[in-house]
């Protein structure tokens, strides 16, 4: 799924998610850093936490990221106070 979704260079807008996705960089998650465009970006239930390699390389790959939301409790409080800090002007829905 990851390299199908690194193809889409131009995508601005992207929700993701699922009981069966691991969103994890081991599993691919890396390589949909060519998504260079991408300004809004939401996850929807996820099987795990996102853990802490993944949140700073979420906040690291997309510049052009404006707006993230984090449903289900896939993203722990302190990281969504980490994001804030390290983009403040990322809207965290």
């Amino acid at each position: 799924m990851f390299n199908r979704l690194s193809c889409l260079a131009s995508l601005q807008d992207l929700t993701i998610g699922g009981t069966t996705l691991v969103l994890q960089l081991e599993a691919g998650l890396h390589k949909m850093e060519k998504l260079c465009n991408l300004e809004s970006f939401r996850v929807r239930h996820l099987q795990t936490v996102l853990g802490d390699d993944e949140v700073r390389w979420l906040i690291g790959a997309w510049p052009k990221l404006k707006r993230a939301r984090f449903e289900s409790g896939s993203l722990a409080p302190p990281w969504l106070r980490y994001i804030r800090r390290q983009r403040p002007h990322l809207i965290l829905c």
